[in-house]
């Protein structure tokens, strides 16, 4: 959903900030709570994680709060991406028209549009859609 890329897309350029959760600053799961929040989503949230958060742990807060689609992921729709080899999820994005939004630390140390290229896309786990009150 359009509004829902909208509201990520006004996060770009907010500093990185592990477990972060304001305009101050946040991390990819902080981008995830704050868009539901904005939006008036069921927002479920939790911050005893590390850099690298734990892949259960991470299921587990975006399935209390969004319903897992299968498919291609559609504007608005969540992407979740496995980083130390499959079955490992350990980041979160959320698709925009030209791509993607996240907040990333291991390069621009803010929240950024980039690309959903192939890179990104041979990362994919599973695509989620928050679940509407």
């Amino acid at each position: 959903m359009r509004e829902i890329a909208d509201t990520a897309l006004a996060y770009v350029g907010t500093p990185f900030v592990h477990q972060g959760r304001s305009k101050h600053g946040l991390d990819c799961v902080g981008l995830l709570v704050q868009v539901a929040r904005d939006l008036g989503f069921e927002a479920h949230d939790f911050t005893a994680y590390s850099l690298r958060p734990s892949s259960a742990q991470l299921m587990r807060l975006i399935g209390r709060s969004c319903d897992r689609v299968e498919g291609d992921p559609e504007v608005g729709d969540i992407l979740v991406f496995q980083y130390i080899g499959p079955g490992w999820p350990q980041h979160a994005a959320i698709k925009t028209m030209r791509g993607m939004v996240h907040s990333y630390r291991g390069g621009p140390n803010k929240v950024v549009e980039v690309s959903f290229d192939d890179a990104w896309k041979d990362r994919l786990h599973s695509v989620w859609r928050y679940r509407r009150n």
